[in-house]
C-alpha cells in the first residue's frame, strides 16, 4: 500500500513514527502499572508527564486535523468533476 503523503519526506517516516508510538505506548502502561492514585511523585516527574501528553496530543490534533482537511478537499473535487462531466452531456 502505497503511503499517504502529507507534505513531508521521506515517505517512510510514518513507520518510525509508529513505532516510537508504540514505545511510548508500551512504556505508558508500565508507568501507570507502576503506580498508585496515593502516590506522591517529584514535580518534575509530573511537570514531564504533562508536557509528554501536551506535546503528543499537538501533534495528533494537527495530523487529523491535516487528514479531515484533505478528505473534505478531495470530496469537493470530486463532486466539482462530477457536476463538469454532467454539464458536458
Amino acid at each position: 500500500m502505497k503511503g499517504r503523503n502529507l507534505d513531508y519526506h521521506p515517505p517512510y517516516e510514518g513507520r518510525m513514527i509508529r513505532t516510537e508510538l508504540d514505545n511510548i505506548q508500551r512504556n505508558a502502561k508500565t508507568f501507570h502499572d507502576l503506580l498508585h492514585d496515593s502516590d506522591d511523585l517529584p514535580e518534575w516527574v509530573n511537570k514531564k508527564v504533562f508536557l509528554a501528553n501536551s506535546y503528543l496530543k499537538s501533534a495528533k490534533d494537527y495530523i487529523q486535523n491535516k487528514l479531515v482537511h484533505r478528505k473534505h478537499t478531495q470530496k469537493r473535487k470530486k463532486h466539482k468533476s462530477k457536476k463538469t462531466r454532467s454539464k458536458k452531456h
